[in-house]
């Protein structure tokens, strides 16, 4: 997974987040702090955990198709 659709899933994470607990209603300085905390608790080490398991599946991908040349 590239950097581009990496940033893509965040953002649609975001999203999702700040329209189910109505986060969009408050106001502009609050509402970053309210999604860092909500992210905090809901997904604690997601994203790194999809970054590592992306990183290791192209490793393991490259192996495949090296060995298949």
């Amino acid at each position: 997974m590239d950097t581009t659709n990496i940033k893509d899933a965040q953002g649609e994470i975001r999203e999702n987040i700040i329209t189910m607990f109505g986060i969009h209603k408050l106001p502009e300085g609050e509402q970053e702090e309210a999604i860092n905390r909500l992210g905090k608790i809901i997904f604690p080490g997601f994203l790194q955990i999809v970054t590592e398991e992306s990183e290791s599946f192209r490793i393991e991908s490259a192996k495949v198709l090296d060995s298949l040349k």
